[in-house]
């Protein structure tokens, strides 16, 4: 409210200007409605809100070491596995998982972490002791057969009919096969009556052909062979042999012996190649062809090719077999003088 007052012979009047207020002071805007704060609401406030549980499992986040899991709040160990699901060695830092529940836990005690019936491995061999391993002791051996306290190559650990020792060598049954597998190469035949029981493949015929390259076909193994397939260099132009490329039509795969020449328990076969059949004096290559062990489609026909020798003046075999019965295949040649 203004009030003025004037003030004869002096030519101004005075100015009164009344300001009405009201609550506890010039600039409170208690109780007013526009100003976006009611007295009464920031005085139910308390001073400080209470632990915060973001899982609502009724432990403070600041005491419960898996805050965001509602079924877990204990980590007795400090490992960062929460003890009520997670952790199954709850007072082992090191460890926490259990797969097969022996009360053995995986990460350090548990050598056979799926078996619950087994947990200890004294000599590493990858056969727990409590059932697998008849020779606890000795990393080399777990099965013995015979009953004599040693795992060695008088047992049969695979069942099959050969020694474990006999299995490592030609020796009688003329074959290498791993001991502890009673079909090796898993044919479906036995070792015992599989002549190549590391070779997963069945046997073979080679034919010369007039394309230059190899006809091969496989056995049936009831005495009939399917239809043959070409293998081969065409004219045995590879890359390392050069001096048979560009392609000479002439070139020709002559003979071949099979048999296992890098003792490996699979079959290989050697080749001669000649650049001109017709010409005697010329030189002959000879090479060798080889295939993995494994099993995939047309991988019986599929063979690597390798040249071990471009200067022969004659065909250097006619047969090959252990001669000499040293475990190490022999070639026998006929040479007229």
């Amino acid at each position: 409210m203004t009030r003025c007052i004037g003030i004869p012979g002096l030519g101004f009047a005075i100015c009164l200007v009344a300001v009405l207020t009201t609550g506890c002071g010039p600039s409170s805007t208690a109780g007013d409605p526009d100003s976006g704060t009611n007295q009464n609401d920031a005085q139910a406030q308390p001073d400080s809100a209470p632990p915060g549980d973001r899982d609502g499992d009724g432990v403070p986040d600041h005491l419960d070491p898996c805050p965001d899991d509602p079924n877990q709040w204990t980590d007795s160990d400090g490992d960062g596995r929460c003890d009520e699901l997670d952790d199954k060695c709850p007072d082992d830092p090191d460890q926490w998982t259990d797969s097969d529940g022996d009360g053995h836990c995986d990460e350090l005690d548990d050598k056979c972490p799926d078996d619950p019936e087994q947990w200890t491995d004294a000599d590493g061999d990858g056969h727990c002791d409590e059932l697998d391993d008849d020779c606890p002791d000795d990393p080399e051996g777990w099965v013995d057969t015979n009953g004599d306290g040693a795992c060695d190559g008088d047992d049969d650990a695979d069942g099959d009919g050969i020694t474990n020792a006999e299995e490592l060598v030609y020796g009688a049954d003329c074959a290498i096969s791993n001991p502890y597998l009673a079909d090796s190469d898993e044919d479906g035949i036995a070792d015992n009556e599989d002549p190549y029981p590391l070779d997963p493949f069945p046997e073979y015929i080679l034919h010369r052909n007039d394309s230059g390259t190899i006809d091969l076909a496989l056995s049936n193994r009831d005495g009939t062979f399917t239809a043959p397939v070409e293998i081969g260099a065409p004219h045995g132009c590879t890359t390392d042999a050069p001096h048979n490329c560009p392609v000479n039509t002439a070139y020709r795969y002559l003979s071949f012996v099979i048999t296992d020449f890098d003792n490996d328990g699979r079959t290989d076969f050697l080749a001669i190649g000649d650049s001109n059949p017709a010409d005697p004096s010329n030189p002959q290559d000879l090479w060798w062809f080889t295939r993995t062990g494994t099993i995939i489609s047309g991988s019986a026909t599929t063979f690597q090719q390798r040249l071990v020798d471009s200067a022969l003046t004659h065909a250097i075999f006619g047969t090959a077999a252990d001669f000499k019965n040293d475990d190490r295949n022999d070639l026998i040649a006929r040479e007229i003088s």
